[in-house]
């Protein structure tokens, strides 16, 4: 191949009969998956990377057999291939939200945001105007969805299809059909014999996380309550991303599951929101959370050394997961902090070994802090 492209250059976007229909070299050597040629021939002309044998273009062909690699070959020699329109009005973005690997989907995505970030928000002609977030969420590709999200936070709130729906609606939708198949797999027999079969509603209920971060709780809240209890681990995108009227924490249920991972993000926003979202926790949650301040409480008052209210609440609301961290960044190195000052104060008006009792008691108090309540309570 590079002698050939030596001797004829022009071989590399002469017309070539394939089949009876005109095709390129390059949307050949697409067709057939061979980076390697892909690569030589757009080396020697960049131009046939946007040349179509009708409608079709190499970066339409790539997008559709799902390789990234080749993909990001093509859009490195012509970026504006990414607004090159599919037969009746496709973009490749639109192809490549549909993609049936949600891995391949999310990586072209991405190339494709980064060639021509108006493609988020533009509307395919011939799916019913449907934008790449809706085709994402049709599809559940999740991690795509999140991609055009950030993109094109707009697109959230776009409608289209014959039912007028948005993004967020398709996604909880097919979240709800899901579950049905899911609890009734043998009234949906004909759903195992598809090409693809459809996505989980776990994966429905992830690919919906983004867009609650961008859609208002006035339409987000209402949506859920609609879905029942299969939405409600979705709740805490709402709270920690919205400040939610009195009105609109009534919509929220209680027990919640999740709940809790949004309370430090709520906490900081407002006491008042804070009360409302524990008072809606599952009862295990609560009584961790009580357990914790108690704990909390108990030591620093045995200790005579106290925290700042700040840094209290945020230990409190911290999830389990978060609090060990907490106390080894913040919790324990504050207190040594602090009876280590104490110490180097004494040092210059008392005796040396009431300096060395008063850091051995900052030693000491700094590993109870993180052995004695911060993983025991929460065990």
């Amino acid at each position: 191949m590079p002698l050939l492209l030596e001797a004829a250059p022009e071989a590399a976007v002469e017309m070539a009969r394939v089949h009876g229909g005109g095709t390129t070299p390059l949307l050949a050597a697409c067709l057939r998956g061979h980076t390697a040629v892909v690569r030589q021939l757009l080396a020697a002309a960049p131009q046939a990377a946007t040349m179509q044998d009708g409608s079709l273009a190499p970066v339409h062909v790539t997008v559709g057999l799902q390789q990234p690699g080749m993909l990001r070959l093509l859009l490195e020699a012509a970026p504006q291939a990414a607004l090159m329109s599919y037969p009746e009005g496709s973009l490749p973005i639109h192809l490549a939200a549909m993609a049936p690997d949600p891995a391949c989907s999310a990586a072209m995505v991405r190339q494709l945001l980064d060639a021509a970030p108006a493609a988020a928000a533009a509307r395919a002609e011939n799916v019913s105007g449907y934008t790449a977030l809706h085709l994402a969420a049709m599809r559940a590709n999740a991690a795509a969805a999140a991609a055009l999200v950030a993109a094109a936070p707009q697109a959230a709130g776009m409608r289209a299809g014959d039912n007028d729906r948005t993004p967020l609606e398709m996604a909880l939708s097919a979240a709800a059909r899901a579950a049905l198949w899911e609890a009734h797999p043998e009234q949906h027999e004909e759903a195992e014999n598809d090409d693809l079969p459809p996505p989980t509603s776990a994966l429905n209920i992830k690919t919906a996380r983004p867009l609650l971060a961008v859609v208002p709780p006035s339409v987000s809240l209402p949506l859920l309550v609609q879905q029942g209890d299969l939405t409600r681990p979705l709740f805490s995108e709402v709270v920690e991303h919205w400040p939610l009227t009195a009105a609109q924490w009534e919509q929220v249920p209680a027990p919640c599951p999740c709940l809790g991972t949004a309370l430090p993000a709520v906490l900081q926003r407002s006491p008042a929101e804070a009360a409302a979202l524990v008072a809606r926790l599952p009862a295990a949650d609560s009584a961790r959370l009580r357990t914790f301040a108690l704990a909390l409480r108990r030591s620093q008052r045995r200790f005579d050394v106290y925290l700042p209210a700040e840094l209290a609440d945020a230990s409190c609301a911290c999830s389990t997961a978060e609090l060990v961290g907490l106390l080894m960044s913040s919790f324990h190195h504050f207190i040594v902090k602090r009876a280590l000052g104490a110490g180097m104060s004494l040092l210059e008006s008392r005796t040396g070994s009431q300096s060395e009792r008063q850091l051995l008691r900052a030693r000491r108090y700094g590993a109870h802090a993180f052995g004695s309540f911060g993983l025991r309570c929460l065990m």
